[in-house]
């Protein structure tokens, strides 16, 4: 591997030798690499020839990479002059996902996350019922639509998540029965639906049953790109229906009427997708058995490591006039990388980077561009003359920049410099800004802070407890103030059942929450499990007392008396 790095950069050297600078700076040198042969490459949709070495325009592209039914896609930007190196792993993505997948997209740099609002169900949250169904909104699939649905069993106490087909007897099982339903949609669009009890059919469609797991667990789940809000995340049971072989001419009994359902689909495969913040968006399709259970399994930290992307290093010769000041190297975020005393020469990945120089009152800055390969020169010439910035808004915030602090509106004589402004008020988001100030530049600046988000809760009943981060906060109904983000609430009333949510709340918003609470269950009285069959009863045995024995003992000594003289 390492001889292979050599040669490249001999190659790339000998190329950018004999090619002129300006068509050098306008491409960049990208090289695949993977762990299996016979690769296919399609950058911005067009197929590429079978070559692992490639020049590409400055610019953001999109790279899909292709082998045995999986894929992967990256969006990568790049600089002019960049020498990069995208390594793939399918072994580890084939290691990665377990199941009946046929079709795999890998999709890195891409957010499909849907963070949950409400409690995830759980068997203490089962009613206590024999069996509840509960529906969710209709949604388009290749087979018509379909309605998600939660089977509550309250015997085992087990829930599973269920897909209705449209037009097409289904069974939500619990153990002690339940009822074969029909889906019914009144209109193209699904906003019209109704569900029909089955009382007599001749063909109720067979499932398959499939274990959904992630690693890390909380993935939103979605088939056919539809995710039951606030539902749907790893683990999850989820039954779907599987039609091999579709029957014709379906007679159905409802309770009125009676229907004759000429024709349903084949169906066979499902498309689901997996996503989770900070990890690769995940979308396969799974073929499948009727009445089998399949495990399906995730691994969205080792499809993580399988991609990885790697920039050979530029070089950054630095001086100022005079010298001996002090360099100081930020990134495109803010973040310092490196600082030194010029003249410097610093090896940097490729980016944007701001370069300030100061001595005394004496400073300068210059943003530039670091390619791979490539060294750059720069000369800052330090001046006395200072920036002036300008906060007119919000009126009555307080604005920090480099350590001082200002009540907005305000004006400041800075360095030039990189900048990081943050502006708080009470009652609203913090918000932070980085600036670029030049010698003698004049900015003037305006900030819109949003509100803090409030959550409104009401219950029924009222009178709840309302805790965050196990503090309790208020009794309902009440106003909650919050910092933007995720957060757990837990609300708890005596006599019933306490119940989690998990919100996430946005600068601004407003968000209003309805919970019934459900109350606990009265305890069943014991019955006894025996039953006395045939069986004799009999009385104990009772001693005689003392004076008893007494008199009888007198009535034996009478009566041998009197029979000794009846003898004489």
């Amino acid at each position: 591997m390492k001889n292979t790095g050599v040669l490249l950069i001999s190659f790339l050297l000998l190329v950018s030798s004999a090619v002129p600078a300006k068509a050098f700076d306008e491409w960049a040198t990208l090289r695949v690499r993977s762990d299996v042969p016979g690769i296919s490459i399609t950058i911005d949709g067009k197929a590429l020839p079978n070559s692992t070495l490639l020049k590409l325009p400055r610019g953001n592209h999109i790279i899909k990479v292709n082998h045995d039914g999986i894929g992967i896609e990256y969006p990568l930007e790049v600089h002019a002059g960049d020498i990069l190196t995208l390594e793939v792993s399918f072994e580890k993505i084939k290691k990665a996902l377990e199941g009946p997948f046929t079709n795999i997209t890998v999709k890195y740099g891409y957010n499909g996350w849907i963070s949950p609002w409400e409690e995830h169900p759980s068997p203490r949250d089962i009613p206590p019922v024999k069996c509840s169904v509960s529906a969710g909104p209709v949604f388009k699939t290749p087979f018509g639509f379909m309605q998600p649905l939660l089977v509550q069993d309250g015997i085992t106490k087990k829930s599973y998540y269920m897909l209705e087909p449209e037009n097409i007897p289904i069974w939500p099982k619990c153990k002690s029965g339940g009822d074969v339903v029909v889906l019914k949609v009144m209109d193209p669009s699904g906003a019209g639906r109704t569900e029909l009890i089955v009382k007599n059919t001749t063909y109720i469609a067979p499932v398959a049953s499939l274990h959904i797991e992630t690693i890390p667990e909380n993935a939103s789940i979605s088939i056919f790109d539809y995710h039951w809000f606030g539902r749907w995340f790893s683990p999850m049971l989820l039954k779907v229906p599987v039609i091999l072989e579709p029957p014709e001419n379906i007679t159905v009994k409802y309770y009125e009427t009676t229907e004759i359902i000429p024709k349903v689909p084949e169906i066979q495969s499902y498309r689901l997708s997996f996503a989770l913040e900070n990890y690769p968006y995940v979308e396969g399709w799974v073929n499948l058995m009727p009445e089998r259970e399949f495990n399906i399994t995730v691994n969205l930290e080792l499809l993580k490591e399988a991609l990885d992307l790697k920039r050979a290093w530029g070089t950054l010769d630095i001086s100022t006039e005079p010298e001996g000041a002090r360099i100081i190297v930020k990134d495109d975020k803010g973040d310092v990388i490196d600082e030194g005393v010029s003249p410097l020469r610093i090896n940097l990945p490729p980016g944007y980077y701001v370069v300030t120089g100061i001595r005394g009152n004496y400073s300068g800055l210059e943003e530039i561009m670091v390619s791979s390969n490539r060294t750059i020169m720069i000369n800052l010439n330090l001046t006395r003359k200072r920036a002036e910035l300008k906060i007119n808004t919000p009126k009555g915030a307080d604005a920090l920049i480099a350590n001082r602090t200002c009540r907005i509106p305000c004006q400041l004589s800075l360095p030039p410099g990189y900048y990081n402004i943050t502006v708080k008020k009470e009652g609203y988001v913090t918000r932070s800004k980085n600036i670029i100030l030049k010698s003698g530049e004049n900015k003037s600046l305006n900030f819109e802070l949003k509100p803090l988000p409030r959550i409104l809760i009401n219950t029924e009943p009222s009178g709840a407890a309302v805790f965050l981060d196990n503090k309790e906060f208020c009794k309902t109904p009440c106003n909650l103030t919050l910092q933007p983000g995720l957060h757990e609430l837990t609300l708890e009333l005596e006599g019933f059942e306490s119940k989690k949510i998990t919100v996430r709340v946005k600068g601004g918003e407003i968000l209003p929450l309805n919970i019934s609470l459900r109350e606990k269950a009265s305890p069943e009285p014991l019955q006894s499990s025996f039953t006395l069959r045939n069986s004799t009863i009999r009385e104990p045995y009772q001693y005689p007392s003392i004076g008893k024995l007494i008199f009888i003992t007198g009535c034996v000594l009478l009566a041998l008396i009197l029979f000794t003289r009846m003898r004489r």
